[in-house]
């Protein structure tokens, strides 16, 4: 898989930084989804099923929602819902209100060219959905894409009714890139799928290659989304994965580093 360095996974993510992580094929079968034509499950964006999970280990045996939290100094994470995994799959449902603790400002850091209609309203924008196994390691993660993972669905959580319109545009100089985010969303209170999809082109006059990430509410047509494992490489991601995802948490609007694999 090849993606660029700004981070589709992670752009509508809390902090869910990929790190050089390492996938083991288990299983080749199709992963289903568990969205449907209108890019839902029956309405309900709070309850996840997954079967048939691509890249599925033998090795798991719980999958855990985590959320962050912060308060001053302190910082932390707690387990809100978990499942087992059985059949090469799960089913979580997640809690249809969601404490401040966990909660921070949506509208916080947002840059120029962006519309928030409500900049009171708090979120947490997606999740984590680890792999545990057996002794309670935690040895990877799931996330939801398209075929050839251009697009990512993910869960978004808000306080209340809000819209987020507009794009704004960064430049990396030491990577001569050119980093565009659109946003098209319309959040209802509670739990939402949001869509992060990339277009890859390239400015002839300035020599950049542009990256373009649309992140809408509206699925993708043509697209469809499979259930995918990715285990972590190395043990000492698990901390180090914690900390940037606190650190990214401060801010919706933060560009990320991604992998390239």
């Amino acid at each position: 898989m090849t993606i660029s360095r700004f981070n589709l996974r992670n752009v509508a993510k809390i902090g869910v930084a990929c790190l050089a992580v390492c996938m083991m094929f288990v299983g080749c079968d199709k992963g289903e989804g568990d969205l449907n034509e209108n890019g839902s499950l029956g309405g309900n964006a709070s309850k996840i099923t997954a079967t048939n999970v691509i890249n599925g280990s033998y090795r798991i045996s719980t999958v855990k929602v985590k959320f962050y939290w912060e308060k001053g100094d302190d910082w932390g994470s707690d387990v809100i819902v978990q499942a087992p995994y059985k059949d090469n799959g799960f089913t979580l449902a997640l809690p249809a209100t969601i404490s401040d603790k966990y909660l921070y400002l949506l509208a916080k850091d947002a840059p120029s060219g962006i519309t928030i209609s409500d900049k009171t309203v708090k979120c947490v924008t997606d999740i984590d959905m680890e792999a545990f196994d057996k002794d309670d390691n935690n040895i990877g993660d799931f996330y939801l894409t398209d075929d050839d993972k251009s697009a990512y669905a993910m869960r978004f959580y808000v306080d209340k009714n809000v819209s987020v319109k507009g794009e704004y545009k960064e430049i990396d100089e030491v990577f001569n890139e050119e980093y565009i985010r659109k946003f098209d969303m319309d959040l209802k209170k509670g739990w939402n799928i949001v869509y992060a999809r990339e277009a890859e082109s390239h400015n002839n006059s300035t020599g950049r290659d542009v990256y373009t990430i649309t992140i809408t509410t509206q699925k993708p047509s043509g697209m469809n989304f499979s259930w995918y494992f990715e285990e972590y490489y190395v043990d000492y991601s698990v901390p180090l994965k914690s900390a940037i995802a606190l650190s990214a948490k401060k801010s919706f609007f933060t560009k990320k580093e991604i992998r390239n694999n």
